[in-house]
């Protein structure tokens, strides 16, 4: 009896190291910041990974951490899963948005094409925004037709860097699992994570 109150008070110890408030605060302001900022056509790249750090990459870190939790109480390791999260995370985020220009709903099991007429403003549209600014004053003067828009972002090459980006948070979060030293096993079923996140259901 006495080992299982020892046990309960070191899981009680993990559940409270793992700050819920912290991380669900950063969701919330994350998905306030996204509101605050429905049409505004200038958001800069840096703002907007910074949103979706918050709305999306901290729900992950958050989940990756708390799992964690129950194997390891290795503050490294721990902040290494935490890391894995946060990059898992930002890869989801930015590759659901190149779903919205990519496929049709059939393929994509969601809404798609929905992003900016409902005012979110997302990194393939910023990015198709920097490379023409005759493109941005006809956008921001209403001159574009939604499908003419999500036309003009796939020639510019939106989702394409939008993938890169995601592609970079994959390479690092795949050598910070790497160097978790993990079983053969545990690494193959957080990958298959990893993974989807990336290439989709499909992989």
């Amino acid at each position: 009896m006495q080992a299982n109150e020892s046990s309960g008070n070191g899981y009680q110890r993990n559940i409270e190291a793992l700050d819920m408030t912290n991380y669900l605060c950063r969701i919330c302001m994350g998905e306030l910041r996204q509101e605050i900022n429905n049409g505004n056509l200038d958001l800069s790249v840096y703002r907007y990974l910074s949103i979706i750090k918050g709305k999306t990459a901290a729900l992950f870190e958050a989940s990756f951490h708390g799992g964690a939790m129950l194997s390891t109480t290795d503050e490294r390791k721990l902040r290494m899963y935490r890391k894995v999260g946060n990059d898992v995370g930002m890869i989801f985020q930015l590759m659901d948005d190149c779903i919205d220009y990519e496929m049709d709903e059939m393929d994509a099991k969601k809404n798609v094409r929905s992003d900016y007429e409902e005012g979110v403003v997302t990194l393939p549209l910023i990015h198709a925004m920097k490379q023409d600014e005759k493109f941005v004053k006809q956008v921001k003067n209403g001159l574009v037709s939604a499908k003419e828009l999500y036309d003009r972002v796939l020639e510019a090459g939106g989702t394409a860097y939008t993938k890169a980006m995601a592609g970079r948070y994959y390479t690092k979060a795949v050598t910070t699992i790497e160097n978790l030293n993990l079983s053969e096993a545990k690494m193959a079923r957080i990958m298959t994570v990893v993974d989807k996140s990336y290439y989709g259901i499909k992989k």
